[in-house]
């Protein structure tokens, strides 16, 4: 799994299409992006892709290049 797989997650969350994200820096470029979607953000990395997100995580969750580097390490 990687960046593809990334990035269809994240579309289904945020309600976008998968390639929004080819030139996106941060999440927080989208509309649909917010306290919510960032909880379901936590969560898909845990059951998809086994990355346990800790508390002071959350804040990263906004930036597409932590996020890949997030799921590099599983």
């Amino acid at each position: 799994m990687g960046k593809e797989s990334l990035f269809d997650e994240l579309s289904v969350i945020l309600d976008v299409s998968p390639d929004s994200f080819i030139d996106c820096v941060s999440l927080t470029e989208f509309a649909s992006y917010d306290s919510l979607a960032q909880i379901h953000i936590a969560s898909m990395l845990e059951s998809v892709f086994e990355v346990s997100v800790e508390p002071e995580d959350f804040e990263t969750l906004d930036k597409i290049d932590l996020l890949l580097k997030m799921i590099d390490k599983c």
